[in-house]
């Protein structure tokens, strides 16, 4: 709803104090899902791998905290649409406002 919104109403959006503050708290949780979702398995693959370990060894690691990672994915994923969800929302009250 809010990339469908004309660019006018969005910079009127941005510019109050709510606009900025849903768009930030957005931008904060894109930026922990991309850590949680990419970085780690990046870092972690990294670190095993410059310690030794073969491809079964490491699968087999990444197998124990597997469950816990996915976790953390699906929890970061959940605060992303949260807040896409509550900044979309909140520019069509701001739309209803206006008029």
């Amino acid at each position: 709803m809010y990339e469908f919104t004309d660019k006018e109403i969005r910079a009127k959006f941005k510019e109050t104090e709510y606009g900025q503050k849903t768009n930030k708290y957005l931008k904060i949780s894109l930026v922990i899902f991309v850590i949680v979702a990419i970085l780690i398995p990046l870092i972690f693959g990294v670190f095993f791998g410059m310690q030794g370990y073969d491809s079964d060894k490491l699968m087999e690691e990444f197998n124990k905290i597997s469950s816990f990672y996915l976790l953390l994915v699906e929890f970061s994923l959940i605060f992303v649409l949260y807040f896409d969800g509550k900044r979309d929302g909140a520019i069509e009250q701001f739309k209803k406002n206006m008029k």
